[in-house]
């Protein structure tokens, strides 16, 4: 991936894990999942959104129309987001939602149906009786 500082207003951050410049202007937070893989982002004045389809690294600003070869930063919030959401969250072991990680139950050694260690919704522990 190639960023494009060049239309990038906001304040960059060194992401750590990736070892690469991510952008943070505070977006992160206000990003919003439409569906599949489609979400809205903030821009950089706060008084619109792009569109972002994260499967495919497509966005409605101006800088990907014109630069159609480079990532723009709405496509980065929108990888950051989904890191932070997947750390404070688990897939349940019997629905498959994810669920915070609050609530939530693990297996012990004594269940038939799932595996020691695996990580149930509330609903799922009581439906399976773990909780």
């Amino acid at each position: 991936m190639v960023f494009s500082y060049r239309c990038c207003k906001s304040v960059l951050l060194l992401a750590a894990q990736t070892g690469m410049l991510a952008p943070y202007d505070g977006s992160i937070f206000m990003t919003t999942a439409v569906g599949g893989d489609i979400y809205m982002v903030p821009d950089s004045e706060g008084t619109g959104y792009y569109r972002v389809d994260y499967a495919n690294e497509t966005c409605t600003c101006r800088d990907s129309e014109f630069h159609p070869e480079l990532t723009c930063k709405h496509v980065f919030v929108v990888g950051i987001y989904l890191a932070k959401r997947r750390v404070r969250s688990f897939v349940c072991a019997g629905c498959r939602e994810r669920t915070p990680l609050g609530p939530g139950y693990t297996v012990g050694d004594d269940d038939l149906t799932f595996f020691e260690g695996q990580r149930l919704c509330e609903p799922c522990a009581f439906a399976h009786g773990v909780a």
